[in-house]
């Protein structure tokens, strides 16, 4: 198989797809759609319960300068944080024919980036403020990520509308420091190829966008990193951090990476109530605000489990600098476009390694067989 056939979506898939769109709409809401992913099923459900027919002509409208510059206003702190990010990752499936897209939380465009072929109307979603929430364009990789929270791909015909149907598109949510919904990331391809890949990547992205926004701490506060004491740990090897945590010099926690928020359940309440050191370590607060005294610091410490973690504080800046790691390479590499082979390389290895050389959950989070992820690490080596 080569690697153009390797990017098709299965037979099985698209038969399935199929199936239920002819279901709904012969029967409408009851329609039978355990055929397809249940998010997926989700999505068309509350579309037909809203009274959206797959066959209405849907149009993308125009937006006026006051309300993009409303759209604007609002969410200059996620932009801000996001640009370089989403600029870099535009420049990487720019040569696959897919665009970069970033929403608020209600699906509404606040930054678009990318190479982006404007005398196609298709394209004319990607303008600030034009609103692709599902209530406007039905089931997308924008409103299932912001409805469901984790990444998602869509391929074609897995949108509602018919005249969606064009496009292919990989979406994850962006988190705060407080756990808080702020929007999502989007690629978006007009009659592209299938790049089921892409939604590994956007959420790596995504996370990164994460990251810029907690790694932002004011001179009263800073930024430490959890991860069990195994030893062998160095900076680079992102798969072994467990999160983490911005805190001030009072001892309490101002924000947490997603990661961290999935460690402490006493994370959940952060941004509804005060959460302390105290509350997430069995050691007094004072032991580990000794933190603000020194630039180099680390500490091994008990959660109240009686499991030990390794506290280390973090240059926020670099590490958001090795965050980037892979999308810098690749700009400097092909500012224009990546190869093809070499994108689709770089993202089995980074799943690989993030699932700690597990192949069947790398394999999942790709979307791809297991076994052709044994193959393309097996190409790697030759």
């Amino acid at each position: 198989m080569n690697y153009a056939t390797s990017l098709q979506p299965s037979s099985r898939r698209v038969r399935a797809v199929g199936l239920a769109r002819q279901a709904v709409l012969e029967a409408g809401l009851k329609a039978d759609l355990s055929g397809i992913q249940p998010w997926l099923a989700r999505s068309w459900q509350r579309c037909l319960g809203n009274g959206y027919n797959p066959t209405t002509k849907i149009e993308f409208e125009a937006v006026g300068q006051s309300q993009c510059r409303e759209v604007t206003d609002n969410n200059q702190h996620l932009v801000g944080a996001a640009q370089v990010a989403v600029g870099r990752l535009a420049q990487m499936v720019s040569g696959l024919g897919y665009f970069a897209l970033l929403t608020d939380s209600r699906g509404v465009v606040v930054h678009v980036d990318g190479a982006i072929d404007r005398s196609d109307p298709a394209t004319a979603l990607a303008r600030v403020g034009v609103d692709l929430s599902e209530r406007a364009v039905g089931t997308s990789a924008i409103c299932t990520a912001l409805t469901e929270r984790h990444a998602v791909w869509l391929h074609q015909g897995e949108h509602f509308y018919d005249k969606t149907s064009v496009f292919s598109c990989a979406g994850a949510p962006i988190f705060g420091p407080q756990g808080e919904l702020l929007g999502m990331l989007d690629l978006t391809g007009v009659r592209a190829r299938e790049q089921s890949q892409l939604k590994h990547l956007v959420s790596q992205v995504a996370t990164q966008i994460e990251h810029s926004l907690l790694f932002k701490p004011t001179h009263q506060e800073c930024v430490l990193e959890v991860t069990w004491p195994l030893g062998g740990y160095t900076p680079s090897q992102s798969s072994e951090s467990l999160g983490y945590l911005r805190v001030n010099c009072d001892g309490q926690i101002s924000g947490a990476s997603a990661a961290a928020r999935s460690l402490f359940n006493e994370l959940e309440l952060l941004g509804e109530q005060s959460v302390l050191l105290s509350d997430l370590f069995a050691t007094p607060d004072s032991e580990i605000l000794e933190v603000f005294g020194k630039k180099l610091w680390q500490k091994t410490v008990p959660l109240w489990s009686g499991l030990d973690v390794q506290l280390k504080r973090i240059d926020a800046a670099g590490m958001f600098s090795t965050a980037v790691a892979i999308t810098n390479g690749f700009a400097a590499k092909q500012p224009y476009a990546v190869p093809i082979k070499e994108m689709e390389s770089a993202l089995i290895m980074k799943a690989v390694n993030d699932t700690r050389g597990n192949v069947n959950e790398a394999a999942k989070r790709l979307g791809l067989s297991r076994a052709t992820v044994y193959r393309k690490l097996a190409s790697r080596k030759k």
